[in-house]
């Protein structure tokens, strides 16, 4: 009786974990597509120039837009050639006469002065919102061997209990249809 009570009990979390899964990886196709669909992305900051609007960390959700799309006071990722992108906050803008182009001047919120260069953009992405979480912490729990061990474990357990529960499943007798009896006869 106990060995039917655990075996109830891992199928049932072994459910609500495959359950659990297909939720997630339902929530993550669509927002990887809404991400798309909207030119959405997101931005891991590794500096502190933005602080303490955006503290080193943090991850912020930010949106493509054109050049003439971009006002002062609007924090902004501008693509660099052969640089890390820059997210500062922007101080000036003006439109190349002719091009779909702008020139802008950035600062970060924790810095003195303008940044030294200008920047010349067609499209940059603007920052919508910030998460502050400290994505160096999530990404220093995800490098932990630990965190890898316990997800190992449990992919191989769950791996293991659908096996098993397949492998019992198929062991189990068919049920058997309702019969007729076809031979009226009297036996004597």
């Amino acid at each position: 009786m106990r060995d039917a009570g655990i075996r109830r009990t891992v199928a049932v979390l072994a459910d609500g974990l495959l359950w659990i899964t297909a939720i997630g990886g339902a929530i993550s196709l669509i927002l990887a597509v809404a991400m798309v669909a909207t030119g959405t992305s997101l931005i891991l900051y590794t500096g502190g120039s933005m602080a303490p609007t955006i503290e080193r960390g943090a991850v912020t959700v930010t949106q493509q837009v054109r050049a003439d799309e971009v006002r002062v006071g609007d924090v902004l990722t501008v693509d660099r050639p052969g640089q890390h992108p820059i997210s500062h906050r922007v101080t000036s803008v003006s439109e190349i006469a002719g091009t779909a182009m702008s020139s802008i001047t950035m600062r970060g919120d924790a810095n003195g002065r303008d940044d030294d260069e200008m920047y010349v953009i067609s499209t940059a992405r603007r920052h919508l919102f910030t998460v502050p979480i400290s994505a160096h912490t999530l990404v220093a729990v995800l490098a932990s061997p630990f965190t890898w061990g316990l997800i190992v474990t449990g992919l191989v357990g769950f791996l293991v209990i659908t096996v098993l529960r397949r492998r019992r499943a198929r062991r189990m007798p068919a049920v058997l249809a309702p019969y007729s009896v076809t031979d009226t006869g009297r036996h004597g």
